[in-house]
């Protein structure tokens, strides 16, 4: 007989220091390969007074990793504490990979929903509670209530806040613990569908432009890829690759420097002052018929391409 393992978790606990170590305040829902979401009052809770976009807290993954631990900061548009919807919520960005594959969106709650929620504050993996969506209800209009079913030894409780609210059948995630009753058998959720999706955006936008540092190291790794081709080696296939260059660049350069001093040169003019990196790249690949030499170099100069001067 074989046993398949389960899929690590995707719902992590987020820790304040104490006196006797890190300590267990609430949960985040790991929700894209770089990001998770909470509550922000269980930020507060973590780093005290003065919580918002940057905050730093530290995460850890029993459910999944126990060995796996990361710090995670509030990202600048993921903030929202009681002032508009969501209210109470904050999307953290991770410091380091995710020990699991993120949750999988559950699509608009309804009432009469059954769901499953665990919660750590009395063990690492946490106990499970089975609820039932009762409807819209609590402090915010946007609130889902749901109630404990009768006979589940657990009750929700502090420590619970940003745990996972799940579709009982699917597993797929529906809202984040936000508050509960007194008595621990009435809570309400945050639900998924209301907190604007920052890490969806995150995923989406163009990537940073590199910076000083990372363009001077990929011109001179481009120009040592370069200098490795027959056409910059040979000086009769250099020279003839020379005039077939813009004339702007023609003017700066010598085609009797060194296959190395020459591709620098080329390189760092063509992006900084022209950006001609693709048009040079484009005449070499036609004079080198492609080729592992030509991939190297074309690899070297991705920083490079994009139309960026």
């Amino acid at each position: 007989m074989t046993t398949t393992a389960p899929a690590p978790d995707w719902q992590f606990r987020v820790l304040a220091e104490g006196r006797n170590g890190p300590r267990a305040v609430g949960a985040a829902v790991l929700v894209s390969p770089s990001h998770a979401l909470t509550c922000a009052h269980v930020v507060r809770d973590a780093v005290g007074t003065g919580a918002g976009p940057g905050s730093a807290v530290l995460l850890d993954a029993p459910r999944a990793d126990a060995a796996w631990r990361s710090g995670a900061v509030v990202v600048e548009d993921g903030w929202w504490s009681g002032d508009a919807s969501p209210w109470d919520a904050a999307v953290l960005g991770l410091d380091a990979p995710p020990p699991a594959r993120p949750a999988v969106p559950g699509g608009p709650w309804e009432p009469g929903r059954r769901v499953r929620i665990v919660g750590g504050p009395h063990s690492p993996a946490g106990w499970w509670i089975t609820a039932t969506l009762d409807g819209r209800g609590g402090s915010r209009p946007e609130y889902a209530q749901f109630t404990v079913e009768p006979g589940t030894p657990a009750v929700v409780e502090r420590g619970y806040s940003g745990s996972a609210v799940r579709d009982a059948e699917e597993g797929t995630l529906l809202g984040v613990v936000a508050e509960m009753a007194r008595e621990g058998r009435i809570g309400w959720m945050v639900p998924l569908e209301t907190v604007p999706g920052i890490w969806a955006r995150a995923a989406a936008a163009p990537p940073r432009p590199p910076g000083e540092r990372e363009v001077a190291a990929a011109i001179l790794e481009t120009a040592r890829a370069m200098s490795r081709l027959r056409t910059l080696i040979l000086p009769d296939a250099r020279a003839s690759f020379h005039l077939g260059l813009d004339e702007r660049l023609r003017s700066w350069l010598r085609p009797d420097q060194d296959p190395l001093s020459y591709a620098h040169h080329l390189v760092d003019l063509a992006h900084r002052e022209y950006g001609l990196v693709e048009e040079v790249l484009g005449q070499l690949e036609v004079r080198e018929r492609g080729g592992a030499t030509m991939a190297g170099v074309a690899a070297a100069a991705g920083p490079l391409l994009g139309g960026g001067r």
